[in-house]
């Protein structure tokens, strides 16, 4: 398995502070911790060589955060949302809007950060009791490549030369 950093973006130190110590105890790496999305999203640039899993509380103020889409322009990267539990009629919201999944914050833990990291690069999504497989299964995710760079002429002749 790649290098796999977890990120967290949100602005509820409640949210960040317990999932900076399960993903410490998970044995992941942690990777961008805090509440600006131009941070973050500048922490991708600088770390492209890594598989990203961002885990966001959503807000007003976060633009592109939880668009895998948008993302991928930076990095490899699946994005988790995270809140209180998921309202049914939210569950189609989620699955058409390309995020990998939904947790609560409540239930995140060690055991279910190691979880959901070995379902991502199962399956491409992350299964649990807000959305369970069988709402998955009809909408398989399919895995990304890194981003690959763009490169001007004179440089891809001097890549040939190497």
């Amino acid at each position: 398995m790649a290098r796999t950093l977890l990120s967290i973006l949100t602005e509820d130190k409640w949210v960040e502070t317990p999932l900076n110590q399960s993903i410490n105890s998970a044995g992941f790496s942690l990777g961008y911790s805090g509440n600006n999305e131009q941070d973050f999203i500048q922490f991708l640039r600088n770390n492209n060589i890594a598989n990203h899993i961002l885990i966001v509380k959503p807000t007003r103020a976060y633009q592109s955060a939880y668009n895998e889409t948008d993302l991928r322009n930076f990095s490899k990267i699946d994005v988790i949302i995270t809140g209180s539990s998921l309202r049914e009629e939210h569950i189609p919201l989620i699955q058409s809007s390309h995020i990998s999944g939904y947790i609560c914050s409540s239930n995140i833990n060690p055991t279910v950060i190691t979880d959901l990291v070995e379902q991502l690069y199962r399956n491409g999504y992350y299964a649990n009791e807000q959305i369970p497989n069988y709402l998955w299964v009809n909408r398989p995710k399919k895995r990304q490549e890194f981003a690959k760079p763009i490169f001007t002429p004179r440089q891809t002749e001097i890549l040939e030369y190497l």
